[in-house]
């Protein structure tokens, strides 16, 4: 795994904390309310900071969706004299800051280590699957999003965007196949994208409306 840890200090729910990750697999496991979203979400705008076209700071304010857009409001809100929040990913090569204080405007975050985090993590990719199901309600979203009439975080918008990328192609093809070949079997069905609505083809069946899947296949699906 590429990130090796993070630091917190007086972000949302954190005082100040520092997590380590292992390589392979790692599992977040406690109590509703604890934060472990927020990792989640602090590690997923950290790796999409490793586009050139894409800041850490506008990132976490674009997957937080704090009011006005307004990083500050990240900051720890517990009664304390101290007002700055301060935000580290750490790679096995790099790693990437962001300082603000609750009187930060927008993204207007103090950066650090950016360029060199752009530079070691530019073959970075990576995916924020959200708990709650959205394909089924993918229609029109982006367009209603950029209108105004709905609000999302980027964590749904991203998640619409990269289902809709057609992954059997490239140069680890065969082996992508494989996985998909498994995926498929377990879901019944491949999925398909028509006129921006997702479904699911069963073998030589109709194919089905994403929400008259069931919950737990949408997933796999999904995937």
């Amino acid at each position: 795994m590429p990130i090796t840890r993070v630091e917190f200090d007086n972000f949302t729910v954190f005082d100040n904390m520092t997590i380590p990750f292992c390589t392979g697999i790692n599992i977040l496991l406690g109590e509703n309310g604890l934060g472990k979203t927020h990792i989640m979400k602090v590690l997923y705008a950290a790796c999409q900071a490793s586009k050139h076209d894409v800041s850490f700071s506008q990132k976490t304010v674009m997957v937080f969706r704090p009011d006005h857009s307004s990083i500050g409001r990240l900051v720890n809100r517990k009664k304390n004299d101290n007002n700055t929040a301060r935000v580290t990913v750490v790679s096995d090569m790099t790693k990437i800051s962001m300082t603000f204080t609750n009187r930060t405007n927008k993204w207007d975050a103090k950066i650090t280590g950016e360029q060199s985090w752009e530079k070691q993590m530019s073959d970075l990719t990576s995916v924020f699957i959200p708990a709650k199901e959205i394909l089924s309600n993918a229609w029109n979203l982006e367009s209603a999003v950029k209108m105004g009439n709905v609000e999302f975080d980027d964590t749904y918008l991203d998640i619409i965007a990269a289902a809709k990328v057609d992954i059997s192609r490239g140069v680890d093809s065969a082996e992508r196949k494989k996985y998909l070949n498994l995926l498929q079997k377990i879901s019944t069905g491949k999925v398909t994208v028509s006129e921006e609505r997702f479904y699911l083809k069963p073998g030589t069946q109709a194919k089905l409306e994403f929400n008259l899947v069931a919950e737990g296949l949408r997933k796999i699906a999904l995937l």
